[in-house]
């Protein structure tokens, strides 16, 4: 028998699948492409490792996933998506220097605590524990509740509901209260270290996306077209 946490991964990665578009009306395209964006979230942040390589760039899925988006429509949901996934880009950054700061001011002699792992093995639990991943969470649960009553689709609208009701008691979403804590993780200071120059390749592309959430976070959301053009190629 499936446990709530089973059902929950097959409802995420079914609305990840181009198939949800199937036979549905077109004034149900952007709703589903919302949708769709919402399950992203909640998978970006359950599988935060996912996105980070082990190569010279580490941060090349994100950036280039996260630039691309600069040149086709994007939805408001679609944009805190992608937020989502440069604020796990720079909760890598942090914990990536972090540890190479733990690296460098020990002494010679002293053997390197067990328990510190790389930061690639750390991130997920570091996205986990995060105030920002409670706060994105809410908020694409919210787009999912409010959504699953719009389209016409009448075992999907169950299914949803079904999703979201197994993460349990949630808190009111508030775009601005996301934007101000990812900001935060971004801005990060590093002592002893605080004034060393790392790189943040991230840092363009977040204030870019928070730039464009921020202005319509509290501006009612114009009518969808039914033009598929928010639908995830």
């Amino acid at each position: 028998m499936k446990s709530s946490i089973d059902y929950r991964k097959e409802i995420l990665n079914e609305l990840q699948q181009p198939t949800i578009f199937m036979g549905v009306s077109n004034k149900n395209w952007n709703i589903l492409a919302d949708m769709q964006a919402a399950a992203y979230i909640l998978s970006n942040l359950s599988s935060p490792e996912s996105f980070i390589k082990l190569e010279e760039n580490p941060y090349k899925n994100v950036l280039d996933i996260s630039s691309s988006l600069n040149t086709i429509p994007t939805s408001h949901v679609q944009k805190m998506e992608d937020l989502s996934r440069l604020y796990i880009a720079a909760e890598y950054r942090n914990s990536d220097i972090e540890n190479k700061i733990f690296t460098d001011t020990l002494d010679f002699h002293m053997p390197r605590n067990e328990f510190v792992t790389d930061a690639y093995y750390s991130l997920h639990q570091r996205v986990r524990s995060s105030k920002v991943t409670a706060l994105f969470e809410n908020y694409a649960l919210d787009v999912l509740n409010k959504l699953s009553d719009k389209i016409e689709n009448g075992r999907l609208s169950r299914r949803v509901k079904f999703l979201v009701n197994s993460y349990g008691k949630r808190e009111p979403a508030n775009e601005k209260e996301i934007c101000t804590a990812v900001r935060a993780v971004l801005n990060k200071s590093f002592y002893p270290a605080a004034n060393a120059n790392y790189s943040n390749p991230v840092r363009s592309l977040i204030e870019e996306r928070i730039r464009q959430i921020l202005p319509v976070a509290h501006q009612e959301k114009r009518v969808p077209s039914d033009n598929k053009e928010y639908v995830r190629q």
